[in-house]
């Protein structure tokens, strides 16, 4: 992610819209916060937490609604 003076580094999550739409995912994204343990209270923790959510997100898709990149999208 860039902008114009900045290098804001990578993007910390990739949303579907599909997702919203899915009844087990605010289920899921407060379940995998919630186990989510880090040691440190400042905003590095906040992006270890983004971080180790993005995996169980995909991780989630892939389970919930197959591999699109099967689908030559990519």
């Amino acid at each position: 992610m860039k902008d114009a003076n900045f290098d804001l580094g990578s993007k910390p999550l990739w949303l579907l819209n599909c997702w919203f739409f899915y009844a087990s995912l605010l289920p899921f994204v407060h379940k995998s916060l919630s186990k989510i343990k880090v040691d440190d209270r400042t905003t590095f923790a906040f992006k270890e937490k983004l971080k180790r959510l993005k995996g169980n997100l995909t991780r989630w898709n892939v389970k919930v609604f197959g591999d699109v990149r099967i689908l030559g999208t990519w």
